[in-house]
């Protein structure tokens, strides 16, 4: 029983795990520009809802004007105030910003979105109101694109030579090849540093992505600005991607550890 469960877990799981994170940190990558422009980024603005009460608007943000002041005089029930909010954040601005560019769209309008580039990126901030943009970067990080892009090749290298050994009928030079200590040990190397190289990666842009969204949200408030920046789910995909990666690596780590006793 004990042996099937091993035999699971480091010969059909950990590749199935680590074929997945592979897929996770590629889509990440893409997104929102050249693919995945309406559902994956790292970084999204869009309509600020504000928060409600039950019985009134007064705390919901509506930017000043001749048709909407007299909002901010009476009450509204809850359920208006929920349909207003919901009108307004389907009609309004929505921007989202990723390693290769930044795409954005007003209401249910065509996505516009930036060209891919992997030297020099850059995000269209026209959209915005200068005194929310600021402090808002123009582009992320020089190193991270191509970082993130080692640790994509590195990621889907070590998949593939830790899923070898799973095939059926796999040529026995492979196989032999495969077993060989100095093979082993480059292909958890691979690993490590392709994990490694990811996770600073994501640090490094979840502090600076951090920053610039709490940035944006205290210019866009002191400015009276309808629009909220949040880190959005390009980090959420990053992080279960990383984990899923990790049984992959010990089962690589421990396979060298009982090369090392038998030697």
């Amino acid at each position: 029983m004990i042996a099937n469960l091993s035999k699971l877990l480091t010969v059909q799981l950990s590749p199935l795990f680590a074929l997945v994170s592979t897929f996770l940190v590629l889509f990440t990558f893409l997104a929102p520009v050249p693919v995945f422009n309406q559902s994956i980024a790292l970084v999204s603005i869009v309509p600020s809802s504000g928060i409600f009460n039950q019985n009134s608007i007064r705390s919901i943000y509506v930017e000043p004007s001749e048709e909407n002041n007299d909002l901010f005089k009476r009450r509204l029930p809850r359920a208006a105030a929920a349909a207003i909010v919901a009108r307004a954040s389907d009609d309004g601005l929505k921007m989202r910003f990723g390693l290769l560019g930044s795409c954005f769209k007003h209401g249910s309008e065509k996505s516009q979105c930036t060209t891919s580039s992997l030297d020099n990126p850059t995000y269209d901030l026209s959209p915005l109101p200068a005194t929310a943009s600021s402090r808002f970067p123009s582009s992320p990080s020089t190193f991270s694109p191509n970082s993130m892009l080692a640790c994509v090749i590195l990621t889907t290298i070590f998949m593939i030579l830790i899923s070898l050994p799973s095939m059926p009928k796999l040529p026995a030079a492979v196989g032999a090849t495969l077993e060989k200590p100095i093979i082993s040990r480059l292909i958890a190397w691979i690993g490590v540093v392709s994990w490694l190289d990811g996770m600073i990666t994501t640090v490094v842009l979840r502090i600076n992505f951090g920053v610039a969204v709490q940035r944006f949200n205290e210019d866009a408030a002191n400015a009276r600005v309808a629009l909220t920046a949040e880190v959005s789910n390009g980090f959420t995909m990053l992080w279960i991607a990383f984990a899923l990666l990790v049984p992959a690596l010990i089962c690589s780590m421990f396979k060298l550890h009982l090369e090392a006793k038998k030697a």
